[in-house]
């Protein structure tokens, strides 16, 4: 009888323990950034809460493949709701340039903080999100 009193209590709890990555609100979100079916590598992503009164801006770099993970500080997750998704060159933040790439030029361009008009909504955890910058 214990055992099944047990069991029932981890099943009730299991769906805490479910859902956001962690203990902070947020979930995980991870995956590809694409410009003409290509992956973009060395590039900042960003997403922009709508409200920055319930949630501050994730960001993540992508590698060479173009894969991400977005983090607040150092912790892994997006705060949820609605977003935009802006972009930038990480090395221009020192007066540099990751990439001479005419493509990579145009996203961040087009993609750019004053710029971007790309929208997405976080309301679970996400594991490959394809974010198409074409």
């Amino acid at each position: 009888m214990v055992r099944f009193i047990s069991a029932a209590l981890l099943l009730a709890g299991l769906p805490l323990l479910v859902g956001c990555g962690n203990d902070s609100g947020l979930y995980e979100v991870e995956g590809t950034v694409t410009h003409n079916g290509q992956p973009v590598p060395k590039l900042l992503v960003v997403f922009r809460p709508d409200d920055l009164t319930t949630g501050a801006e994730s960001m993540g770099e992508t590698d060479e493949q173009g894969n991400f993970v977005m983090k607040v500080g150092r912790t892994e997750g997006v705060f949820p709701g609605p977003h935009t998704v802006y972009v930038d060159d990480p090395a221009a933040l020192q007066g540099g340039s990751s990439s001479d790439d005419p493509g990579y030029q145009e996203v961040v361009k087009k993609y750019s903080a004053d710029a971007s008009d790309y929208r997405i909504t976080i309301d679970g955890d996400t594991y490959d999100l394809e974010l198409k910058l074409d």
